[in-house]
């Protein structure tokens, strides 16, 4: 009998605590609730939106006919050459070459009013020289040479106004791409380089051609050239110019 008393007490105090409440052992209301919450599911982080597509840009304003302007600078050298009757004389003398030029610009798809470039370039005289060009069109050595025509003590093609025609032309069909076809720009370079065109539209943050701040010759070239075209226009019976 002592003995499984014993036994009994050894028992009873191993045996595990129990909650004070009646029934079976259960979790403590703080337990219950964690192991009640859900087990977040790994899901991948939320992909934001696509922005919204750009706005196309509102169409470029439609390009005005570079060979109308007519502004201060213009009008300034307008008035100079109605005075001097100057276009007059020199539209004389280019008739001579215009039948030629007028064909090689046309295969070359260039606007007919360069084919007067050569009223502010040379007057129209195929032996014209100045310290660095020579020839109608005015062609320095390096240009001439890289479109094509022979420079040198024995021959200098600038000289011979048919081919320099053809040089011209191939020159400003060069600069017309280069500009994409804003003719001021080409004329400017045509007269200055375009190295140097490119470096003042760049610095400047303008291909606008009248807003360009160029050396004196380049800056009054474009201007001087439009209004010899100006007052030929007024002065030649109509269909002439």
């Amino acid at each position: 009998m002592l003995f499984a008393a014993l036994a009994g007490l050894l028992l009873a105090g191993c045996a595990p605590e129990r909650n004070t409440d009646d029934g079976p052992y259960e979790f403590s209301t703080r337990s219950r609730a964690v192991l009640s919450e859900p087990i977040p599911s790994a899901r991948p982080a939320p992909v934001p939106p696509p922005p919204p597509a750009p706005e196309n840009p509102p169409p470029a304003p439609p390009r005005q006919n570079p060979w109308l302007t007519r502004n201060a600078r213009v009008e300034e050298y307008i008035g100079v050459y109605r005075a001097s009757g100057l276009p007059l004389v020199l539209w004389g003398r280019a008739q001579a070459y215009l039948p030629y030029i007028r064909e090689v610009f046309d295969a070359h798809g260039l606007p007919r009013e360069l084919c007067l470039l050569p009223l502010v370039e040379s007057g129209f005289r195929p032996d014209a020289r100045t310290a660095r060009a020579l020839g109608m069109w005015q062609l320095v050595e390096v240009t001439a040479r890289d479109m094509g025509l022979a420079v040198g003590r024995a021959r200098d093609d600038r000289a011979d106004w048919k081919r320099s025609t053809v040089a011209a032309a191939r020159y400003l069909q060069l600069l017309g791409r280069k500009f994409d076809g804003d003719w001021a720009l080409v004329i400017a370079a045509y007269n200055a380089g375009p190295g140097e065109i490119q470096r003042a539209t760049e610095a400047q943050a303008t291909r606008d051609f009248w807003r360009l701040s160029l050396r004196a010759e380049p800056m009054n070239y474009v201007p001087r050239f439009l209004a010899m075209l100006w007052v030929l226009r007024e002065e030649l019976p109509r269909g002439q110019s």
